[in-house]
């Protein structure tokens, strides 16, 4: 344990859980360990564990932990100067960015990575800042400006590239779901399913699309077939509340669509939270129920407020 290379030996351990074995405690107890002997690591390597420990809490939506550690990475290289990771850097923080709706500062992180990466001719990576680019958009609001960012993406790839054509037509009905061009969301949606995708929003874009465009027995039974599926809980709410406003159960449409209002705060979940407040409000003009209507319209705009 007093060895140098006792640490940098669990720095590649700490690589390897998280980027391909995935054993939580084994990450976090290593995790505990660096943070106990971070200065047993030069300056290089403590960058290299910052940017994992960022993308790690990332990918756990832990926004505050993912935070700490981009900021301690960009205080290192202050110091430590060095490009490369600068711009991985920031491309985890646009990721976070336009995941919590602040798609102007998310854009300009993405263009900023987008530079360094585009010189390296690194093609994953440049494809996955091109996702983010598309994704500061969506959190604009600029979901035309975004759908044709995704299509010159898409229309750039080979025939190889199958995943990276998969994880675009998901971006792209995403897009267009929130952004109202449900015939094209619907499109993107099929395309995406016949591709191969296990994209869990495609369950919400295709019947909430239906359900926008008029078609309510086709979301109907769409939403039947899903959820006869093991779905996570938070795509079964949203399904069950979209259900219940489509045949009228108004008691068990208000429960869920308030249950699920507050799980959306619990997860910084801007996107969602507006297409809930969205069946709320037209569910209340129905009823003209104006105190919740304006209820409805107060969250909406802190919403935008966000963006």
């Amino acid at each position: 344990m007093n060895s140098y290379g006792f640490f940098v030996y669990h720095l590649i351990k700490l690589l390897f859980e998280i980027l391909i074995h995935g054993d939580t405690d084994s990450i976090i107890e290593i995790e505990q360990l660096l943070l106990n002997y971070t200065d047993a690591l030069n300056d290089e390597e403590q960058i290299i564990f910052f940017i994992l420990m960022a993308n790690y809490y990332m990918q756990c939506n832990d926004i505050d932990k993912s935070y700490i550690y981009i900021n301690q990475g960009y205080e290192k290289l202050e110091i430590f100067n060095n490009t490369l990771y600068l711009s991985i850097l920031k491309h985890i923080e646009a990721g976070i960015l336009s995941y919590l709706g602040f798609g102007n500062r998310a854009y300009i992180c993405s263009i900023d990575a987008l530079k360094y990466f585009q010189s390296t001719y690194y093609f994953k990576r440049i494809l996955a800042i091109n996702n983010t680019i598309g994704l500061s958009l969506v959190a604009m609001g600029l979901y035309k400006d975004a759908e044709s960012h995704y299509l010159t993406v898409l229309n750039s790839l080979d025939g190889s590239a199958v995943e990276e054509k998969i994880t675009i037509l998901n971006n792209l009905s995403w897009c267009c779901t929130l952004g109202g061009m449900y015939d094209n969301a619907i499109y993107y949606s099929d395309l995406a399913l016949k591709s191969g995708s296990k994209f869990k929003e495609l369950l919400i874009n295709k019947p909430y699309s239906l359900y926008k465009l008029d078609m309510k027995n086709e979301a109907a039974e769409l939403i039947i077939e899903e959820l006869k599926n093991d779905l996570p809980l938070y795509f079964e709410c949203f399904l069950e509340v979209l259900y219940y406003r489509i045949v009228n159960d108004e008691n068990m449409f208000i429960i869920k669509a308030k249950d699920l209002y507050e799980l959306t705060i619990e997860k910084k979940d801007i996107e969602i939270r507006k297409l809930v407040l969205d069946l709320m409000i037209e569910y209340y003009k129905e009823k003209k129920d104006y105190s919740e209507i304006i209820e409805c319209l107060e969250n909406m705009l802190s919403c935008y407020r966000t963006l």
